[in-house]
């Protein structure tokens, strides 16, 4: 019977390094994610009951996993969740850090993703607490951290609205500050920026956010448009942006006018790991036969 024995730990041993060996060889799988970036220009003076529905059919046609918009005063970011009811979102005014004052809301789908981290940070000296900076306002970046209910990969999205074109000193300070917040992150997860930036790629600020010189403890970040349509000419101020661990598979403007800007829509692509699957029954019984000896 001892030789009986040997031949079924055998038999175990094989098929447990072949169930290893099977997802090593594919141990990852690509996790597709549709982004968008929108400033939806502040209801002062903007006409936001004439375009509202135009913001939200458009946010609605993209179907995007992830919205990230700027400018959204608590009762802009109302109108577009009551129109959008599969996405929930994190959302805090920037002048109080609760309703008050335009937002850097994200909007994730609910069904898709569970929320498993957020913050708000200011730029400026005190950037725990609703403060002004080095701006003539006060500006934000708000952040979560998502989980992916099918892969179980998570990951972080950061939505900014730096200073206004006028202030670039106040812009570089608050990129500095954004990547030291990046770079702190709690887990080494992979990780969007997105915005209305107020620069270009080619800025100062920029250069430093995408660590084009190496100043940040992080690798040099990807910027969706700049990689797939390089050589555009003009200025882009809406960005979005990425670490080395996710890639840019096509992004585009959706031109339908709806505010001052236009939403900039991405696809991404994010390696994932493969959950480990249940054994099956017959597994289960091979495992659990008794041996006779």
């Amino acid at each position: 019977m001892k030789k009986q024995t040997v031949i079924i730990f055998c038999a175990i041993f094989f098929f447990a390094m072949f169930c290893i060996s099977a997802v090593n060889a594919a141990d990852v799988l690509a996790m597709d994610i549709k982004t968008m970036s929108f400033n939806v220009r502040v209801d002062i003076g903007g006409g936001w009951s004439g375009r509202r529905d135009k913001v939200v059919k458009i946010m609605s046609d993209q179907d995007a996993d992830i919205i990230g918009v700027q400018e959204a005063l608590s009762h802009q970011v109302a109108h577009i969740q009551a129109g959008l009811p599969k996405y929930a979102n994190y959302s805090v005014g920037r002048n109080d850090g609760f309703q008050d004052g335009e937002s850097c809301g994200i909007f994730y789908k609910k069904d898709r993703f569970t929320l498993s981290d957020k913050g708000t940070f200011w730029f400026s000296n005190t950037p725990d607490k609703a403060s002004q900076g080095w701006d003539a306002w006060p500006r934000i970046c708000t952040w979560v951290y998502l989980t992916d209910k099918t892969t179980g990969k998570s990951f972080y999205v950061y939505n900014v609205h730096l200073a206004a074109f006028f202030a670039s000193g106040a812009r570089y300070k608050s990129a500095e500050l954004l990547a030291e917040r990046v770079a702190a992150r709690k887990t080494s997860d992979p990780f969007i920026v997105m915005g209305d930036f107020n620069m270009k790629t080619t800025s100062k600020g920029m250069k430093y956010l995408l660590n084009h010189e190496g100043n940040t403890s992080y690798a040099r970040l990807t910027d969706a448009w700049t990689t797939i349509h390089p050589g555009t000419r003009g200025p882009r101020y809406d960005h979005i942006t990425m670490s080395k661990e996710i890639r840019p598979l096509n992004v585009e403007l959706d031109k339908r006018k709806a505010s001052d800007h236009y939403a900039l829509v991405a696809n991404l692509q994010i390696a994932a790991p493969i959950l480990a699957a249940e054994p099956k029954a017959a597994e289960i019984d091979l495992i659990n036969t008794p041996v006779q000896n």
